[in-house]
């Protein structure tokens, strides 16, 4: 009889063991289905058709500023154009609303020399800016879109 209880105790102890390793893998598995469905619905969303939208433009011959205009923050695409002769040059600067690139100084966006047309990539906060345009011998157009 003794014998029989303890067979029957170490059958029923694999059983246990058995039964918890099974809702162990249950639950792994159950988590990784719901992380999976979690990471498409974010991928879902991050597929958003994102589009350029022209924030300021401004053409000229001499030294300019631009009106103020406002950036929502990321990604920025600079055109610009530069027509004139071997010696012609164009400074892009995008200086913050309330500096001065006379007063505090800058590092320009963009640098055109020659006859150029190109583009550049920045990546500004958001927040209101103004272009300040430096150039000599040419006509400089110069077109800001953001991705939006």
């Amino acid at each position: 009889m003794e014998n029989s209880l303890n067979k029957q105790v170490k059958t029923r102890w694999w059983a246990w063991v058995l039964l918890i390793i099974i809702f162990c893998i249950f639950i792994a598995l159950k988590n990784d289905s719901l992380i999976n469905s979690s990471t498409s619905n974010s991928n879902s969303i991050a597929t958003i058709k994102q589009e350029w939208v022209k924030v300021t433009s401004i053409t000229t011959s001499t030294k300019k500023q631009s009106d103020t205009f406002h950036l929502n923050g990321g990604k920025q695409r600079i055109t610009y154009i530069l027509s004139g002769k071997e010696f012609s040059s164009c400074y892009v600067y995008i200086v913050p609303e309330g500096k001065s690139l006379d007063k505090e100084g800058g590092f320009p966006v963009a640098i055109a020399t020659g006859k150029t047309n190109d583009e550049t990539m920045t990546r500004e906060s958001a927040g209101n800016y103004y272009l300040d345009l430096s150039l000599a011998n040419g006509v400089c157009s110069v077109l800001i879109e953001e991705l939006r």
